[in-house]
């Protein structure tokens, strides 16, 4: 793709950010589903729900570093948003044709990644599975109304099945705070008729990569939405007889903010997916999630007490950063996957 042709894409995802997702990103948060409806409606009219796809599925037979690059700017008006777009996008290149065809204009799916949960009990034969186990924690498993699972053992196949398949049970989860417009479910099985099929985004890591370098551009966008808010109000609010972007704590405060924003950039977490770089994708996922905490955080403290307060934004960059650190794998959980991508490649 062209730079001209890639920086276009882009704007038109801003100006959707921009006038239909940021406005509504309250009700978003507060779990107002039509609100998720008219903006998912919105992203797929643009065709941000087939990034992917080649143009005979109605796609855009785009790559993965211009879906990242689209998740980051749909992050700064609502993260949970994006990381519907995203798991959505990978759960259909996970599809094969046949199934890809039948999925109905607007229909949301979501992806399971199970990497460091129990392994699931798969029994195949005649091109049909019984799966049965759990899986505690799917971002946007309500509403979905289908899931890929795949399998991170070599040589596995991804399954699929529609969320009104006989045996499955999708527990909500009651207690999310982050992501809040792609409610979490579980996903209880019980010998559900899964099909199996060949992976197909890239190598059998190759989906996990893409949703942690995913995740990545996520909080990327957290982090320059809560720089953006943190800058403006430093130059609106007087305390002292001066804004209090005069004021040396809050300079300092802003000073690393960016710093922080610069740790992990868009040009190193589209290299590690062209590298098939896995640990490069976790180290872009704890740096940039890290980073996002950090500089939500400090955007509070900008704020001061106001910061706290739903009413400014700030409080629910700062809710939706964390989740940016737990999922798909909680970022104190990947060190020994970390130190072994490594270790491989002496």
């Amino acid at each position: 793709m062209t730079t001209d042709l890639h920086d276009e894409l882009l704007g038109v995802v801003r100006d959707l950010t921009q006038r239909e997702v940021a406005p509504r990103s309250a009700d978003l948060d507060a779990g107002d589903r039509d609100a998720f409806a008219h903006c998912w409606t919105a992203a797929c009219a643009i065709g941000l729900d087939r990034v992917l796809l080649a143009e005979e599925f109605g796609g855009a037979g785009l790559g993965p570093a211009d879906l990242l690059a689209m998740i980051e700017e749909m992050a700064a008006g609502d993260a949970g948003l994006a990381v519907a777009v995203l798991l959505h996008n990978v759960a259909l290149a996970a599809l094969p044709a046949e199934a890809v065809a039948a999925v109905a204009d607007g229909e949301r799916w979501s992806v399971t990644l199970p990497p460091l949960a129990p392994s699931l009990a798969f029994g195949i034969s005649k091109g049909s599975a019984g799966v049965s186990g759990r899986i505690p924690f799917v971002p946007g498993a309500l509403g979905a109304g289908g899931f890929a699972i795949l399998d991170p053992a070599p040589g596995s196949a991804a399954l699929f099945f529609h969320s009104t398949a006989p045996g499955l049970t999708i527990q909500p989860y009651p207690f999310q705070m982050g992501w809040r417009s792609s409610p979490a479910a579980g996903l209880v099985l019980d010998e559900v008729t899964a099909t199996p099929v060949p992976h197909s985004v890239g190598s059998d890591s190759g989906a996990t990569r893409l949703v942690r370098l995913g995740v990545s551009a996520v909080a990327r966008g957290i982090a320059g939405r809560a720089w953006e808010l943190a800058f403006e109000y430093a130059h609106s609010r007087h305390q002292g007889g001066v804004f209090i972007i005069e004021h040396g704590a809050v300079r300092s405060l802003l000073a690393g903010m960016a710093v922080q924003l610069q740790g992990v950039g868009p040009a190193a977490i589209s290299r590690a997916w062209l590298d098939g770089d896995d640990g490069g994708a976790i180290a872009a996922k704890v740096l940039a999630s890290d980073a996002a905490v950090g500089v939500t955080t400090d955007a509070v403290q900008v704020f001061g007490g106001a910061g706290y307060m739903c009413e400014t934004g700030v409080e629910k960059l700062m809710r939706d950063a964390m989740y940016c650190r737990l999922y798909p794998e909680p970022n104190w959980l990947v060190s020994d996957q970390l130190v072994a991508s490594f270790e491989r490649r002496h």
